[in-house]
């Protein structure tokens, strides 16, 4: 039977609460173009809100959210056209810098979670399309980034999801082969990363995405990552 020996998680929607790390930052970001641009028509924000996937009313995401899965970049790129004022990189700098200061919350507490992990003898990893330095910053808001052995973002220089470089990048610093490694995610883009790179993927239930939109391109769906220990005993020990 084969052994895991690595897992690369997902950040957001994985091992963080995507709607209380990032609504925060939906409404801070709106409110600093606010400030910086002060003759900017005011009444465009709601629809820079709708634009990257936010309800404003509801303070939540939609599930077909452009935060949730894709890069700061792509986000930037999605709303440049309704703000005349604005210039690309001074929204990206102004996106990122208030990623790196807003608070990051686990979806629950995840301490035990990655401790039986680490003593199951796996290398834990992380792989997100937020920058590298956010993702550092909300695991340490969470006091569990001394679990990971090496934690990558879209700027990291292996690509962003879907695209299989971070994972491919992530088992060869393990040195280990993609099939010995586990993808866990709670989107089709981490999906798609890890089939790509020839890993095992696990669909978890914590972000936005239901289980129908997942199974498709996982090997397993779980609730949350809880229930990983107990999985990989099963299956792989």
């Amino acid at each position: 039977m084969r052994k895991i020996k690595g897992i690369i998680f997902d950040k957001d929607g994985t091992l963080l609460d995507f709607n209380k790390t990032w609504g925060s930052w939906v409404v801070e970001f709106l409110g600093e173009i606010s400030k910086k641009y002060p003759s900017l028509d005011k009444r465009l924000l709601p629809e820079v809100a709708y634009s990257l996937g936010y309800d404003l009313i509801n303070k939540t995401f939609y599930p077909d959210s452009i935060v949730i899965s894709d890069t700061p970049e792509a986000g930037i790129s999605k709303i440049i056209s309704i703000l005349p004022e604005c210039t690309f990189s001074d929204l990206l700098a102004l996106s990122n810098n208030i990623s790196e200061n807003t608070k990051g919350f686990e979806v629950f507490a995840l301490n035990q979670i990655m401790s039986e992990l680490k003593a199951m003898d796996i290398s834990l990893a992380v792989a997100t399309n937020d920058s590298e330095q956010a993702a550092v910053q909300h695991l340490k808001d969470c006091h569990i980034e001394s679990f990971f052995k090496f934690i990558i973002g879209y700027n990291s220089g292996y690509g962003s999801k879907p695209n299989p470089g971070m994972c491919l990048a992530l088992c060869s610093k393990f040195k280990v082969s993609p099939s010995e490694v586990l993808m866990v995610g709670d989107s089709v883009h981490d999906m798609v990363a890890g089939k790509s790179a020839g890993m095992i993927t696990v669909g978890v239930l914590t972000g936005l995405a239901d289980k129908d939109t997942l199974s498709p391109l996982a090997d397993v769906i779980l609730p949350d990552i809880s229930f990983l220990p107990e999985w990989i005993t099963v299956n792989f020990i």
